[in-house]
């Protein structure tokens, strides 16, 4: 095997060896670079001002090589009512599927990132009753997806603006049996429907306070806490009102000293409320009187129950 000084790290020429020629092609090879790039579509573009009510019909072209079509239009008068529309269509004949919008806020522009959607598409422009002096409109059909167009915080949102629209089912995951997961439940007119929930007492959860007072200043907790409802019975015949405190009994004069707020409770009824908690940020003191921030007691005195939490 003898020793090959232009291939010294490799294999000797081997004897009865023969010289093999590989052929190989150089030809060069085709880019189609307009693949790959956006491409102006002149027949859907325009700067040649409209009359009123002048229509600016483009020419039917298919997009089946393009993902995404921009179109960017701008007006020195408003457009007629859904007179800027993106059309489409299966065959370029039959436009079955449009997109309309209106050009109001002017001298101004809208511009649009629409999905290709069927074979061909084309842009059909109405102006409005007023002559345009000034009129761009310009059509870039992209062979992939764009991204759409990003904001500054501070930027107010416009109806004009294109959005994403997002359907989705909200789930939550259930505190009790097994941590299963449900619907999270919206009411008829689709508002979300919450609820207000205590952890049982051993969890801590609400306290009651109980009695039959008038105009008495009575603690219903002497430390900060939060209100969550009542249930209370008036014996009288005439209205007779909660005042509620947010001082310790001790500094509290009925009729001197102004309630937070007053419950009017109805001659000969009860009133009962469970909801989201008033929080007191001293004390909850309570007095029941015959009006709603006076101190005179009514005849009878009136049966109270208290729900609260520290």
């Amino acid at each position: 095997m003898a020793y090959n000084p232009q291939n010294p790290n490799g294999q000797a020429t081997m004897a009865n060896s023969a010289p093999v020629v590989i052929a190989s092609d150089q030809t060069d090879v085709p880019v189609d670079v307009k693949s790959i790039e956006g491409f102006y579509d002149a027949g859907n573009s325009s700067t040649t001002p409209l009359a009123g009510g002048g229509v600016f019909t483009g020419a039917a072209i298919e997009i089946t090589n393009y993902s995404a079509i921009n179109v960017a239009v701008y007006s020195n008068v408003a457009s007629a009512t859904n007179g800027f529309q993106m059309q489409f269509s299966p065959d370029g004949i039959n436009w079955d599927h449009t997109h309309s919008f209106t050009l109001s806020t002017v001298p101004g522009g809208l511009s649009y990132a629409q999905a290709a959607e069927l074979r061909y598409f084309r842009v059909v422009y109405t102006n409005g009753a007023s002559a345009q002096a000034t009129f761009r409109l310009t059509t870039i059909l992209k062979p992939t997806n764009v991204s759409p167009s990003r904001y500054t915080v501070e930027q107010a949102v416009t109806a004009t603006q294109m959005a994403d629209v997002v359907k989705s089912v909200i789930y939550g995951k259930t505190t009790g049996g097994g941590g299963g997961y449900i619907d999270v439940k919206v009411n008829p007119s689709g508002a979300l429907v919450t609820a207000t929930t205590l952890e049982a007492a051993a969890d801590g959860g609400v306290s009651v306070a109980s009695g039959t007072i008038g105009a008495t200043a009575t603690a219903v907790s002497a430390t900060p806490g939060q209100v969550y409802g009542w249930y209370i019975y008036n014996p009288n015949s005439v209205v007779a009102y909660v005042q509620f405190f947010n001082t310790v009994a001790g500094s509290v004069t009925p009729g001197a000293t102004t309630p937070v707020y007053s419950i009017g409770i109805p001659a000969t009824s009860g009133a009962n409320v469970f909801g989201i908690g008033v929080a007191h940020s001293t004390a909850i003191t309570i007095a029941i009187t015959t009006g709603r921030s006076n101190g005179i007691s009514p005849s009878s005195t009136v049966d109270y129950n208290i729900f609260y939490k520290n």
